[in-house]
């Protein structure tokens, strides 16, 4: 006589908290001992985190619980729970450990994760430093600049494994670049660049800079490469920085339009190639800020059109033949700081009508101003500059007026060639060309209405403000008035 199941109970063969992959062995025990059919079914009820063989091997599939259930074959159960845990992460390896790149160069780094039967292998990609290296979620690496970053791949899991590589990043060994529509090309090694041939077109301004950075490389812009802006007939403003060192031959040859040229305040005195400018097309304006050198013969602003030339106070000496033969030269201001007018510097500029001496001119050379009709010449120096005869032509000696500091006519009247003027009159207008005008007068001022102005020696007096004075000079008195 058959004998049925009447009851079923479930053991484990090990844990019944697993991890991903890990398997548990479970027995099934019908009773009675005696029962005919001791047939068990197996099922799991989240197969999704745990499945069950036929035998009752439990195998973990992923994240979770699950309910294994045994049935015997009078339909009667048990069941135990399975638990499966996240499996973290162990270790990261990558494909490199350090890397050396140029600029603009792209790599791919890739991560090995471990275990294999980890929960979550995902990891983030970091950089720190972005401006000197990017990467991307998928580990593309691309250098920006230069220097040295550490990129890090770390798992999501909560693990905090990590593996690094270090990234160095040289930079290119020249490049091109343009800014404000000027074209340099760029020596790295040397940390310089050139100002370079281009698509000028359309360009009225080129506004040179002293330097930039390129990919994180400080360059100092030295040098105007030939024929940079040759026929650049939209070309009307240049600026050439201080940094400048270098305008090559013909550099803005051909440039019919050009309204003002600057060359700015600097130190280093710049060098002019051959013909870097077109005598046949007149230049509005030039600013010199600094010193410059020419190869023997060329001149860069001989027989060169410019109707308005400014001298820096920057500028010590101007070159011989500086400015000869300028027909457009109508407006000359010589710097403050210029102490030698040189051998025929202005030389046939007959449009030139008025010039002013700074009082830091110590000599003007022979034939400094020949040919030029001036009409006025102003010398704001009390001592008289040394004057070769020549310096000036014969008709600006006829008819200029020679304007000289207050006090100082009788000094000018006895200067060498500086007395060849007709026209001598001080600045202020004293008229008192007879007293005395030696440096150790004593003097003695007061204003109109008696208030004592100045005692002390003619050399020391202060410059009046416009109005009325009495003023003594070694015991002569006179009447002042400066307007």
């Amino acid at each position: 006589m058959a004998t049925p199941a009447e009851g079923i109970t479930i053991s484990a063969g090990g844990s019944t908290t697993l991890k991903a992959k890990q398997t548990v062995q479970l027995s099934a025990t019908v009773t009675p001992d005696d029962a005919t059919d001791k047939s068990v079914t197996w099922k799991s009820e989240n197969e999704d985190v745990a499945i069950v063989s036929e035998t009752g091997l439990v195998t973990a599939v992923s994240v979770g619980t699950a309910v294994i259930t045994a049935t015997n074959s009078t339909g009667q159960s048990a069941s135990v729970t399975i638990i499966v845990e996240k499996t973290l992460v162990e270790s990261i390896s990558l494909n490199n450990e350090s890397l050396t790149m140029k600029i603009g160069e792209t790599k791919v780094l890739s991560a090995t994760v471990l275990p294999v039967t980890a929960t979550d292998k995902n990891i983030k990609w970091m950089s720190d430093n972005e401006k000197i290296v990017k990467v991307s979620s998928i580990g593309e690496v691309t250098a920006v600049s230069v220097g040295v970053a550490k990129i890090t791949a770390m798992a999501t899991d909560g693990s905090k494994v990590s593996a690094s590589c270090t990234v160095t990043v040289l930079p290119p060994e020249n490049g091109e670049i343009i800014i404000k529509g000027v074209y340099y090309r760029v020596n790295t090694p040397t940390g310089t660049a050139t100002v370079i041939k281009g698509d000028y077109t359309g360009l009225e301004t080129a506004e040179i800079v002293d330097g930039f950075s390129f990919y994180g490389i400080d360059c100092r812009v030295t040098s105007i490469e030939e024929r940079t802006f040759y026929d650049c007939t939209a070309l009307k403003e240049v600026v050439i920085p201080a940094s400048i060192v270098t305008v090559c031959d013909e550099a803005f040859y051909g440039c019919r339009n050009l309204s003002h040229v600057e060359i700015s305040d600097g130190e280093i005195p710049l060098n002019f190639g051959r013909y870097p400018f077109s005598t046949s097309y007149t230049i509005g304006s030039l600013y010199l800020g600094r010193q410059y050198t020419f190869d023997k013969d060329y001149n860069p602003f001989y027989r060169q059109p410019i109707r308005e030339i400014v001298i820096s106070d920057n500028v010590r000496t101007i070159p011989e033949y500086m400015s000869y033969g300028n027909n457009e030269l109508s407006k000359l201001t010589i710097g403050k700081g210029v102490e030698l007018i040189p051998y025929r510097a202005f030389m046939d500029c007959p449009s030139l009508k008025e010039v002013v001496i700074p009082s830091s001119v110590k000599e003007i050379q022979s034939e400094a101003f020949a040919n030029c009709i001036l009409k006025s010449v102003v010398s704001e120096n009390p001592i008289p500059p040394v004057l070769n005869s020549s310096a000036f032509s014969s008709v600006t000696y006829s008819n200029a007026e020679l304007r000289v500091p207050a006090y100082t006519r009788e000094k000018y009247i006895s200067a060498p060639s500086w007395k060849n003027f007709s026209h001598i009159s001080e600045e202020g207008g004293s008229g008192l060309t007879d007293l005395p005008q030696d440096d150790e007068s004593e003097v003695i001022i007061y204003s109109i209405n008696g208030v004592s102005v100045y005692t002390g020696k003619y050399k020391e007096m202060p410059k009046l403000q416009n109005g009325i004075y009495i003023i003594t000079v070694d015991g002569k008195t006179r009447k002042l008035i400066i307007k």
